[in-house]
């Protein structure tokens, strides 16, 4: 697997990504897209009011909240 080194993410530098659509209201940016048994990771950014449906994951989710809040 590759290594991953994003210089300023939490600092603000994600906001200069490009992202594309993935569902309603939430757009993604792939940091880095694993092959099916490898981890993919990437960043989730929501339109005001949109949500994620309830789902669940084989594997492990960790979230990692850049701006604003998260909430279930």
């Amino acid at each position: 697997m590759q290594s991953l080194n994003i210089p300023n993410l939490l600092n603000g530098g994600w906001k200069d990504m490009e992202f594309s659509p993935f569902k309603p209201g939430i757009d993604i940016h792939y940091l880095l897209k694993g092959k099916e048994d490898e981890p993919t990771i990437a960043l989730l950014k929501y339109a005001p009011g949109a949500k994620a449906p309830r789902h669940r994951h084989p594997g492990l989710e960790t979230i990692l909240v850049l701006d604003h809040r998260h909430s279930y």
